[in-house]
Formats: structure tokens, C-alpha cells, sequence
């Protein structure tokens, strides 16, 4: 929670809902507790089956927050929304619970966890609290694109396909095949038929974001979640700082990521990525390197996250940014190569702890292609005098020590992830821009 923003007073408490009818269970509850370095924390849960004239009354957007934290960037495709849509009226699209968390609930707990004297400074109590001053009742743990999907209908935003398999039955029992047709459009007894449609809420008490972070991937276990949707959830310095570069840089990543690719949060990875290779040169880029850079600071690591690293990591991303935005070989049909990216990433860094800046952007990324091909040429050149004077002596090639694949740089451009690597090349590349910066737009700063 950003410190300038200021807390007023709560909301008044809106009614309570009655507690509705789950088969033969009444609001069934479920306590599952689990233990942090210092204290037991406690998650409550309710699961309920509510029709979708409720939801759409009771979880408003306006009263819905969705914590980027806890959320996948996965949009749905029309056939997709289509085809769950049409599972409400044959009442089978209500198995997957629609996860939220109750705030007003959530921050009782929290202030229940503090002291006094420390309840207007823990951060647990911050968050709850600004959101309900903000009008918010809930935060989506999961199901936002069911949510997303079902409202957009509702309010004539999307229509709906469903013809043979993925037909829709109204209240009758008869069935009907559309396409393309919005909500105020259908019969009135398959208007009633999604009114009437039944939907699973699974309703939380969390009294820490930590515990939602929990939350969120432990329901996403059994789910097609990939690592950095899982990384991102993690409530670290790091983890927000990589949302934040994100946003910033969304532009210049949107042209090296495939658009595919950006909906899994591959830009994110990307982005996490290139700042573990400017603040810590000496590190892989393993899943396992990035699971540890996410968590650094939850085992009590010391990470290099003052202000004056962030800002060197600004303004190293903003010259690659900037360059990338203006260059002018790649069009925008195809995204940039990623030995590409990485060659200007390593141009950057140096370009900037040596007090250089570009005069031309678009000029400085062509000279460093140019250099790159050369490089990688002069390199695969090598490679074939070495390797076939070896064959004319008799001699394994496989054996040979002047034919070990990282002594060559066309070699080299594809393993970013390898510290030892990465960094021979970035020492063959900026030696060679160092011998004339000045043919790259390069001046000091």
C-alpha cells in the first residue's frame, strides 16, 4: 500500500446475506490453518450455491478488487466463454468454485493479530483497510474469467454461439442453437434459464496477504498454472517491482514477446529476467534462479533493491526500451529475436555504467546487428577452419579442446540463461563497441 495514501473511515457495514443452501449442507465451513515463522494464521471458508441474479447483486464490479497478485492474465476466446455459458443452462458449469475473499471479515482478523499500538502500521491491516475505504467488499482469488464472461453477457457486452454440443436449454427443457446473439435477444424462458443458473462460491476469511498469496496457489495446483503465474503471486519487493517495469515497459516487451505469449505472462518472466542480469550479473536464469530471486526476501536474503539500483535498472531499460521502439529492421508481423533483445540488453548495461548515451536510436540498434551478425559470421567461420583441420589430422572433433561449442560466439547468443556464457559474450560484444562507440551514436552522457 503506497504510504501517501491516506485512510478514512470505514464503510458502514452492509447487511449480511443469509447463508444459502449447499445440497443438503448449510454453509458449509472449512478451517485450514497454517503457520508462518511467528504466528498461526487462520483461513475460513464458505462454500455456497447462489443463481446468477444473486451474483450479479451481491459481487458487483465496483465492490469486486482484482489484485493483480492473485490473478492470470488468460483471456478467454468467444467459443470458450460461449461454450461455459451454454454448461450453466444443462447446470454442470457451476463444479469450479468462483474464489473470493471477504475483506470487511478478513480485516477483523488482522487488527485480532496485532497490538494496538501496531494496528495502524501492519501492513495486513493497511491493505484490508484501504480497500473497504476504497468501496470494496471482496477480492477475486480466482474465477475471473468465468465472472468477466458471464457479466459481459448479462449486460449485452458479448453475445453467445451455441449450436450442437454446446446448445443451450431454457427452463423447459428445450433446446436452442444461436449465432452470435446477445443476452436481450433470447427467448424469455432462456433468459430465465440463465437467471436461474447456479453458480459455486467459495467465500474466505484471510487474515494476511501472505495467506491469500497461499490461497491462490494452492487452488491453482491442479490447474495449468505456469511458473511466473505462480511467481507472481508471491507478496515481495521484487515481485512488484517486476509488475511495475512491466507496465512501464509494456511497448518495447510487446515487440520482442509474442502476443500469445503475453496473455501467460511471458513478458513478466522476460522482464524478471533481464533484471536479475543487470542487478546480479553472476546469477542463472534457471527456474530455479527465478523462483530464488521471487523469494529472496521471504528467507531473510539481503537483495540489492535500494533506490539507486532501481534507478540504474530504469535507466538501463529505458535506453533498451526507447531503442527498441524506434529501431526500424523489425517490423511489427514478427517479434524481435530474443539474441537480438538479449545483444542490446548487454549493450545497454554497458552504455550506461561507462556514462554513454545514444544520439540515435534507431542508428545504435542497426550498428549492433551489424556487429552481432559479424561476430556470430567470424565465429562460425572459425568454427569450420578449426574443425576441418582437425578431420585432415585424423583427430575427433568431439575431443578437440580449440572445438569446445562455449569458446565460439555464434554459440553463445542462445544461452542467456548460463552466467558463465552470457558473460563471454557480453565481453565480446562490448569490447568491440568500445573500440568505437562513436560508430553506435554512442556520447558520454
Amino acid at each position: 500500500i503506497p504510504p501517501s495514501m491516506k485512510l478514512l473511515s470505514m464503510h458502514r457495514h452492509k447487511k449480511p446475506r443469509n447463508p444459502l443452501t449447499y445440497k443438503h449442507n448449510c454453509a458449509i465451513i472449512d478451517y485450514k490453518t497454517t503457520s508462518t515463522t511467528s504466528t498461526t494464521t487462520v483461513r475460513e471458508e464458505i462454500n455456497m450455491i447462489i443463481s446468477t441474479s444473486e451474483f450479479i447483486k451481491e459481487y458487483t464490479p465496483k465492490e469486486v478488487y482484482v489484485d493483480e497478485s492473485f490473478q492470470r492474465r488468460v483471456v478467454w476466446p468467444n467459443e470458450t466463454g460461449s461454450a461455459w455459458l451454454a454448461s450453466l443452462t444443462h447446470d454442470t458449469g457451476f463444479k469450479s468454485p468462483l474464489s473470493m475473499v471477504n475483506i470487511r471479515k478478513s480485516l477483523k482478523k488482522a487488527l485480532n493479530n496485532c497490538s494496538d499500538d501496531h494496528s495502524d502500521s501492519d501492513l495486513n491491516v493497511k491493505y484490508f483497510r484501504t480497500l473497504l475505504n476504497q468501496g470494496y467488499e471482496w477480492i477475486s482469488i480466482d474465477g475471473q474469467n468465468r465472472t468477466k464472461c458471464l457479466l459481459d453477457f448479462i449486460n449485452n457486452k458479448t453475445p453467445i454461439t451455441c449450436r450442437g454440443d454446446y446448445a443451450c436449454k431454457d427452463m423447459d427443457g428445450m433446446t436452442h442453437e444461436f449465432e452470435g446473439v446477445y443476452y436481450k435477444d433470447l427467448p424469455v424462458r432462456l433468459q430465465d434459464k440463465f437467471q436461474a443458473s447456479q453458480h459455486l462460491i467459495q467465500e474466505s476469511t484471510c487474515d494476511s496477504i501472505k495467506l491469500m498469496a497461499h490461497y491462490f496457489r494452492s487452488i491453482n495446483d491442479g490447474h495449468a498454472l505456469n511458473d511466473q503465474e505462480k511467481r507472481q503471486s508471491y507478496q515481495t519487493e521484487i515481485a512488484a517491482e517486476v509488475r511495475n517495469f512491466s507496465k512501464i515497459f509494456k511497448v518495447p516487451l510487446a515487440k520482442v514477446v509474442p502476443k500469445d505469449k503475453i496473455c501467460r505472462m511471458d513478458d513478466d518472466e522476460l522482464m524478471a529476467k533481464m533484471l536479475m542480469v543487470i542487478m546480479h550479473p553472476e546469477k542463472g536464469l534457471s527456474r530455479q534462479d527465478l523462483d530464488n530471486f521471487y523469494t529472496m526476501s521471504l528467507h531473510h536474503q539481503v537483495a540489492s533493491y535500494s533506490g539507486e539500483a532501481l534507478h540504474r535498472v530504469e535507466k538501463i531499460l529505458d535506453l533498451w526500451g526507447s531503442t527498441l521502439e524506434q529501431q526500424q529492421i523489425f517490423k511489427a508481423a514478427a517479434p524481435i529475436p530474443n539474441k537480438t533483445s538479449w545483444a542490446l540488453l548487454y549493450a545497454c548495461i554497458w552504455a550506461h555504467d561507462n556514462n554513454y548515451t545514444t544520439t540515435d536510436h534507431e542508428v545504435f540498434f542497426e550498428k549492433l546487428v551489424e556487429l552481432d551478425k559479424q561476430l556470430c559470421d567470424n565465429s562460425e567461420a572459425n568454427y569450420y577452419f578449426e574443425r576441418q583441420k582437425c578431420l585432415k589430422a585424423g583427430n575427433d572433433p568431439k575431443k578437440a579442446v580449440l572445438l569446445i561449442k562455449s569458446n565460439y560466439y555464434h554459440n553463445l547468443t542462445g544461452l542467456p540463461q548460463k552466467p558463465n556464457e552470457r558473460n563471454t559474450r557480453i565481453g565480446c560484444l562490448t569490447a568491440a563497441i568500445m573500440l568505437n562507440p562513436a560508430k553506435f551514436r554512442l556520447c558520454s552522457a
